[in-house]
């Protein structure tokens, strides 16, 4: 089930972003690294937890193919990949995706949603339609879950990789600690005098998306994919793609 939200109810700024659903009683909470996504969901005490991932969402119109999910629930860990098929990587045949997703607390429950088809209790399914259902222990108090999702454009592997050395054993609070703090050192190189507030507003807006723009590519161990889709070692550099 996928609920509507309000912008009333969001909070966003660089670094961080938070969304209330006031009727579901569930807040979600989004920080980064620059390879690893942090989430955290809160759960009001009466309602029953659960978190869907859809491995195949797409931004826009785009699609995607070869999925495949494996669910570890003794590392509590989900992983597997995608190809997407957006604007630009649709002319080189797609882009495939690997992720690591980390759990700080045991689901109880999970199912794999594969096209129309539900795989209650399999732990591993392949499909270009695919959503995870992950259930958690409802218990007497509000329920806090943090998720790690790690990415890679090489393998599931150095997705791993990523997480362990840009999250590790770090919970939300420091990693968004680490990137408002990143942000504020990149939003401070420039101080501007004698403006209004709504032209400050304007102007760090304007400033916040030109560092958006182009998107690292290469790996914690420098592997990235070259336009010949073969693996290559950046030494002394970093990658980076999407050149605005």
């Amino acid at each position: 089930k996928y609920h509507r939200f309000s912008h009333k109810n969001e909070i966003a700024f660089p670094g961080y972003y938070g969304v209330n659903f006031t009727r579901q009683g569930i807040l979600a909470e989004l920080t980064a690294t620059e390879r690893v996504g942090m989430h955290r969901y809160t759960f009001i005490k009466k309602k029953l937890p659960h978190i869907l991932i859809d491995v195949s969402s797409s931004l826009g119109k785009g699609r995607t193919t070869e999925g495949a999910v494996q669910i570890s629930s003794g590392t509590q860990e989900i992983t597997g990949a995608i190809r997407t098929f957006g604007s630009f990587a649709s002319r080189y045949g797609g882009q495939k995706i690997y992720f690591v997703a980390r759990f700080d607390k045991t689901f109880q429950t999970y199912n794999i949603i594969a096209g129309k088809d539900s795989l209650i209790g399999s732990n591993q399914a392949e499909g270009n339609k695919l959503i995870v259902d992950l259930g958690f222990e409802k218990g007497a108090e509000d329920l806090k879950v943090e998720l790690k999702l790690a990415i890679s454009y090489i393998s599931v592997e150095n997705a791993r990789e990523n997480l362990e050395a840009e999250v590790g054993n770090s919970g939300f609070e420091q990693v968004f600690s680490k990137a408002r703090n990143a942000w504020e050192e990149k939003l401070s190189c420039i101080k501007i005098k004698g403006a209004t507030e709504p032209q400050k507003t304007i102007f760090y807006t304007a400033l916040y998306h030109s560092y958006q723009m182009p998107t690292l590519y290469t790996d914690v161990n420098g592997e990235y994919l070259g336009f010949d889709k073969k693996v290559h070692l950046a030494k002394g550099f970093r990658y980076y793609t999407d050149l605005s």
